[in-house]
């Protein structure tokens, strides 16, 4: 099983250094992202723990559906086609699942 060690403070740092500051981020309520609030992102949240997993504000939908989805296949690809990938081979995982998603 593949075990990522991701905190709250990891996910900010790779919010600060790769995301531009243009860009609306669409979370779930995990607890990762409460600290991103000094990052200079606009942010759209759904609730999971009260059962929202989408929303409508007008036109747009919210939701993390998508991205949830992309993590699923490259998990199950680190499992199996991938297994042990490190270094600059997850980089090449992570291009081809970004491809393919």
């Amino acid at each position: 099983m593949l075990h990522l060690n991701v905190t709250a403070a990891s996910v900010r740092n790779v919010l600060v250094r790769k995301v531009s500051p243009d860009i609306i981020l669409y979370t779930d309520s995990s607890r990762l992202y409460t600290r991103i609030g000094s990052v200079r992102l606009e942010e759209k949240q759904t609730n999971h723990t009260k059962r929202e997993y989408v929303r409508y504000e007008g036109e747009e939908v919210i939701h993390s559906n998508t991205i949830e989805g992309v993590f699923s296949v490259f998990r199950r690809g680190m499992i199996g086609v991938y297994r042990g990938a490190a270094g600059k081979r997850l980089t090449y995982v992570q291009t081809d699942n970004a491809y393919h998603a």
